[in-house]
């Protein structure tokens, strides 16, 4: 690897040139990578919705799990025709294991065209009657794909240096041997200082090899800043490079799991103004009165400063409305640091606005949630951002949740629009699966640039039935295209896991 080079994957485009490809996708094979970490205490347990028969009509569609040692040796491989509206798949249980540490590649196979290669499911990392979940990330490449030379950046996650706590971030090896090779990794402080470089063979050099590396073990630095985060530099031939990052507690080999984003390298705004239009963009922030919100934005969204001003619009029961607060930062690799934004505890819902000057098209964020008034050490961070307005036109939003008699899961909805005067009415039905019971539904209205939360246990009426380790899966439609959607699963002594809607 040549660190002195100018890295960059070589294929990721401008965002709206990305979505406009869409339409021409074929795929009848989609993957993902996710790290196995099985134990008496923990198991990994993967879970989907068939979206393919019910968004989008697609019937025959079967599923392949192949679980890896870290050396790379094939453990176990589970198939299973996907016939039910929803499916959870434990690797405890089907590949009879008692310890291993690994990963699980998902493949799921299809006659029809599927669109994309990537599965929209989610991995649970279960430790005790503690979870946390992440969705697809990285996946080894199809065999119709260019394997094409080239590095990327991996970055963008909350890290937490403390006692028996320390950063993760897992890495893998495709079909061939040797395609990693040595990778970079670098420690910056909350001022995007650079506190420790180093270069390192991770050793996964057999095919299917794979390793979660711990950031204690990596570098040597102490007494590290909060808000210290993590940049790490690999090839990405044969894979799609995303990463499951996150964080490690050692008492309960608890892996407490996001995904990553790759470091932005050329410069990629926000078009001018559309007609009808009164925002480039915008960060959509929710907060049920339970959870303590964050968001947090790294500088490696541009690879320049990237000045950015956001107009904070509020919402404590009924619809945003202007504060006359103004945010500035950068959001660049040239920044002076990250910025975190904390919403009052009052604030239900919260909108940063963006509708001057050069706005980068992806500006990606963590969500951050903890249970309030909790002592625990656990939190969940939600990989996103901001919203840009050239996102394409979307009606339905899916996602899971966990259902117990200590969990409950609050599906956050927010009704907002790039013209927020126009916002209408949303107007919608969420169905909500398992294998506990038939499928349940109930309609669903938010007001215009309001915010609505579903606490899916109390709405339908569960948890008597349901045990600890009990997942859910559920769908939602609406009649308009300004939709979005979080979810978090919870408990009140601390405990919480949750993703974006897909």
């Amino acid at each position: 690897m040549n660190h002195a080079s100018k890295i960059t994957d070589g294929s990721q485009k401008k965002l709206a040139d990305a979505f406009a490809d869409r339409s021409k996708f074929i795929a009848y094979r989609a993957s993902t990578i996710f790290p196995v970490l099985v134990t008496p205490d923990n198991d990994t347990v993967i879970v989907m919705m068939n979206y393919w028969a019910i968004k989008n009509k697609l019937f025959n569609v079967c599923c392949n799990l192949r679980v890896y040692n870290e050396s790379g040796d094939l453990v176990h491989i589970h198939h299973q025709r996907i016939d039910k509206d929803h499916i959870q798949i434990s690797i405890k249980e089907v590949a009879a294991l008692r310890d291993l540490k690994g990963m699980v590649e998902v493949e799921v196979i299809s006659l029809d065209n599927m669109s994309f290669s990537f599965p929209a499911v989610v991995a649970y990392y279960k430790s005790k009657d503690n979870y946390s979940v992440v969705h697809s990330a990285g996946r080894i490449r199809n065999p119709d794909e260019p394997y094409t030379p080239a590095y990327s950046c991996e970055t963008n996650w909350s890290c937490k240096f403390c006692e028996d706590i320390t950063p993760f971030f897992h890495v893998y090896n495709g079909p061939k041997a040797n395609s990693v090779g040595k990778i970079r990794a670098q420690l910056l402080g909350p001022n995007n200082q650079l506190i420790e470089e180093v270069v390192f063979d991770p050793g996964i050099s057999s095919p299917f090899s794979s390793r979660v590396v711990l950031a204690d073990e990596l570098f040597e630095a102490k007494n590290i800043p909060g808000e210290s985060f993590i940049k790490v530099t690999l090839p990405n031939a044969e894979s799609f490079p995303r990463m499951v990052v996150g964080n490690f507690h050692r008492p309960t080999n608890f892996l407490e799991a996001t995904h990553s984003f790759k470091e932005v390298d050329f410069e990629d705004y926000c078009p001018d103004m559309k007609p009808g239009k009164s925002l480039l963009s915008f960060m959509s922030i929710m907060q049920p009165e339970e959870l303590d919100a964050e968001m947090v934005s790294f500088p490696t969204n541009s690879p320049s400063r990237a000045h950015v001003t956001a107009h904070v619009r509020k919402a404590n029961d009924a619809i945003l409305e202007r504060t006359g607060e103004v945010l500035s930062w950068d959001a660049g690799s040239k920044a002076d640091g990250i910025f975190v934004y904390r919403p009052n505890p009052l604030d239900k819902g919260v909108s940063l606005d963006f509708s001057e000057g050069r706005v980068p098209s992806r500006l990606n964020a963590s969500y951050r949630f903890r249970v309030r008034n909790s002592s625990g050490k656990f939190s969940t961070d939600i990989a996103s951002g901001a919203t840009s307005s050239v996102y394409p036109a979307k009606h339905s939003h899916w996602g899971h949740g966990i259902i117990s008699a200590d969990y409950e899961t609050v599906v956050m909805l927010q009704n907002i629009s790039h013209n927020p005067g126009a916002t209408r009415i949303a107007k919608g039905k969420l169905t909500i699966y398992s294998d506990k019971f038939s499928a349940m539904s109930c309609d669903v209205e938010i007001k215009p640039e309001g915010v609505c939360f579903i606490y899916l246990k109390q709405a339908f009426g569960l948890g008597s039935s349901f045990k600890d380790g009990d997942f859910i899966s559920w769908f939602a439609n609406f009649d308009v295209p300004s939709v979005y959607c979080y979810w978090v699963s919870y408990t009140r002594d601390g405990r919480i896991c949750g993703e974006h809607a897909f």
